[in-house]
């Protein structure tokens, strides 16, 4: 099928059948079945692995299918930090629209709504978690790379999740760095699972050639 392979991809759940390891973080995350969770216990190494892909994770303006079970790991592995820091985003995000609204416009927003409903639908949109709207993930972004003053070719990789969380306290604030992650995560939360069935009825040559 072609493609890079990272370490990521090796990670192989499997059944618990011995105490935890010292450092493990235990994630709750959504099973197959209805109304229940499962428990994940991550150790060290594999925690490290996680952090590498979420500052790897590519920037992107809209959401993007992602492998279920990957997403809700990395979601659920991110969720402690991000609303620890999810307020202060929000905030700031808020802010910039309502200080800088002509940059908002030179980027093919409308006056009325960069100068109405925007700020406060990017401040609402970080807070609820998740989502679906394409649009609201385009409200975020715009606004996190203009207020970044980042250039595009540096976002795809960041220190974040590996460096400068483990010495950001809550409600500091946000290095430019700091926002670029927490947005790209943020991108994640509004992601949808990729779901294989939607292959089911296409031909099989098409998934092998």
């Amino acid at each position: 099928m072609g493609g890079k392979v990272y370490e990521v991809d090796f990670l192989l759940a499997r059944p618990m059948h011995e105490e935890t390891a010292s450092g493990a973080v235990k994630l709750r995350l959504p099973s197959t079945e209805k109304n229940t969770q499962l428990s994940m216990f991550v150790p060290a190494p594999e925690q490290r692995i996680l952090e590498q892909t979420l500052d790897s994770l590519p920037w992107s303006t809209l959401s993007w299918s992602i492998h279920r079970g990957l997403r809700d790991i990395l979601v659920a592995y991110a969720k402690p930090t991000m609303d620890e820091h999810r307020h202060v985003l929000a905030s700031r995000l808020r802010e910039f629209i309502k200080g800088h609204p002509q940059q908002l416009e030179a980027n093919e927003w409308s006056a009325e709504f960069v100068r109405g409903a925007m700020a406060e639908l990017a401040a609402k949109s970080v807070l609820a978690g998740s989502g679906n709207s394409g649009d609201s993930v385009r409200v975020v972004t715009d606004a996190a790379l203009l207020l970044s003053e980042m250039d595009l070719s540096v976002l795809d990789e960041t220190n974040f999740w590996r460096q400068e969380r483990q010495i950001l306290s809550k409600g500091s604030s946000l290095s430019k760095n700091a926002i670029i992650a927490l947005t790209k995560c943020f991108v994640l939360e509004w992601s949808n699972e990729f779901d294989y069935q939607m292959y089911h009825d296409l031909p099989p040559e098409l998934l092998f050639h």
